[in-house]
């Protein structure tokens, strides 16, 4: 299971993920491997630029439950 520090923050969503990898806040990310192809490609690429850690989980439902929302979730980054 994944787990959190206290002091970080949770990034729900493709948009503002890479808002955030923009803006150089990222600590590292979630991505859940059913995800649409495409979207898949420019996340991963942009976070290997990076060097931004990727962690992985099999579904979209499964990362929702871990972002604590009721819904599926493609990205989640974890800032400070």
């Amino acid at each position: 299971m994944l787990s959190f520090e206290e002091n970080e923050i949770k990034i729900i969503g493709a948009k503002q993920t890479l808002r955030a990898l923009k803006n150089n806040e990222l600590k590292r990310c979630i991505i859940a491997k059913d995800i649409d192809s495409a979207l898949f490609a420019k996340l991963y690429g942009e976070m290997a630029d990076k060097n931004i850690p990727i962690q992985f989980v099999p579904t979209m439902a499964e990362l929702g439950k871990i972002a604590e929302i009721n819904v599926g979730c493609a990205i989640l980054g974890i800032r400070d």
